[in-house]
């Protein structure tokens, strides 16, 4: 028998969900709510086999209540419900540990593989999951390629008007003029491909030149 916690924050679907599960053989709810703390409370010395998360109806990506999940529960693989459209934060759901994903298209059949795998410690990722993987890698190695474009100096500057400094500023901390730092700009720019500060400074954050 497979136990598992259903996490979802509208009664609706938590109730089809419960009937769904229901259904299907070796399974079995053994607690449900919105509320971490209240799930913990309906289980009492009951460990889970399996935690359900359904990230579809909410308004925010799901982060805070997924590492809420993972502190109180740290040991139980946690699958979750999304879409396509969230493709954006699938890398962070994966890095945060969640172990599958089914979306609001699969059918019934790949519902229950899904939670079979992951009952027998397995983990379940879409073809969808994957390809956004690949093609942020593909991405990520394609970030590395032009920061090794720019120089030590260069990154410096870049990372210093990330941090909202003037031109004088960043010559005096860096001990350069500021026509310098003016030079070093263009060239970060050119290198980059972008054609304004807010590019360059956006492109610095988004490559993790900056904290």
């Amino acid at each position: 028998m497979c136990n598992i916690v259903v996490l979802e924050n509208q009664q609706l679907y938590k109730a089809g969900l419960k009937s769904l599960l229901r259904d299907l053989d070796e399974i079995q709810v053994v607690a449900d709510s919105h509320n971490v703390e209240e799930i913990k409370q309906q289980l009492g010395k009951i460990i889970p086999d399996l935690i359900l998360v359904d990230l579809f109806r909410r308004e925010d990506p799901g982060n805070k209540l997924l590492k809420k999940v993972f502190r109180v529960f740290p040991k139980v693989p946690v699958l979750i419900i999304t879409n396509e459209e969230a493709a954006e934060n699938f890398e962070e759901y994966i890095r945060l540990g969640v172990n599958g994903f089914v979306f609001t298209s699969s059918n019934q059949d790949e519902f229950l593989k899904a939670i079979k795998m992951l009952a027998h410690g397995e983990e379940y990722y879409p073809d969808e999951v994957w390809k956004f993987l690949k093609k942020a890698i593909r991405s990520q190695k394609s970030a590395t390629k032009q920061d090794n474009k720019l120089t030590g100096r260069e990154i410096a500057v870049l990372r210093s008007f990330a941090k909202g400094l003037t031109y004088k500023e960043i010559g005096n901390e860096l001990n350069i003029s500021s026509r310098t730092v003016e030079t070093h700009k263009k060239n970060i720019l050119a290198k980059l491909k972008v054609h304004t500060t807010a590019d360059m400074i956006k492109y610095a954050y988004h490559n993790n030149l900056v904290s």
